[in-house]
């Protein structure tokens, strides 16, 4: 439990999308029936998620997690407060034009990278329109998404029920193969900000078979860039 509900939606999405690229990508055969009974062990998942860590850096000279590697100064880009990536605070506009009354500014002024990263994926994952280079996310603009629960009551297995309802909502390999390109296997198909946004996006507008299908699990909607070089020292 996060303490925010819509980190905790995002975050369980997040494991959903984090064990559907990864069992894809590792070729074993999906039994959802056999992964709910017979959870894997910690081990296993260690070595299912390792082929994908280098797309879990956040910070670093290279490419990093939900971020743009290519933006840079020339690019002209607004310089937000660390509030500006949670999807409850107002915006430039509400803020400029003093109309921000019932979701005031200056609420949150720093978070710690853990929880950064878990601001950063949910605004990906639920980005609302914002006008001209802010694009709206696969969710539609809204924290809304559907997912499948697993009942801990009906067997009374708690510490299993995390991962029963990831289990339950990984899609068949038929069905995610058929949501974009399954033959771009390369990582950059399926996480963007390996890639320099020209060279995964020759048009305007990206079409799925542009992408590997897992991509709709980790779409970058916002031009995003954190600046590390500002972070103090927390409590």
């Amino acid at each position: 439990d996060s303490g925010r509900p819509d980190f905790n939606g995002s975050l369980v999405q997040l494991l959903i999308g984090l064990v559907q690229t990864a069992w894809d990508r590792s070729g074993q055969e999906w039994d959802r029936d056999e992964a709910i009974d017979a959870p894997p062990t910690p081990a296993q998942l260690q070595v299912l998620f390792a082929p994908l860590a280098q797309a879990f850096a956040f910070d670093g000279d290279g490419p990093r997690f939900m971020q743009d590697r290519t933006l840079s100064a020339g690019d002209k880009p607004a310089e937000n407060d660390i509030a500006a990536l949670l999807i409850d605070s107002p915006g430039e506009q509400a803020s400029k034009l003093n109309t921000d009354h019932f979701i005031k500014r200056g609420r949150v002024e720093a978070i710690c990278p853990d929880c950064t990263a878990a601001a950063l994926f949910t605004l990906m994952t639920n980005a609302p329109s914002g006008g001209a280079g802010h694009r709206t996310s696969l969710r539609g603009g809204g924290p809304l998404t559907t997912l499948v629960l697993y009942d801990p009551q009906s067997t009374g297995d708690q510490p299993r029920a995390l991962w029963r309802t990831i289990a339950c909502n990984v899609l068949e390999p038929d069905t995610l193969r058929a949501q974009g390109d399954p033959r771009k296997t390369d990582l950059k198909h399926t996480f963007p900000w390996l890639a320099a946004q020209a060279e995964l996006q020759p048009r305007e507008e990206t079409q799925p078979l542009d992408a590997h299908p897992a991509q709709m699990y980790w779409a970058m909607p916002r031009r995003i860039r954190l600046h590390f070089q500002a972070t103090v020292a927390g409590l």
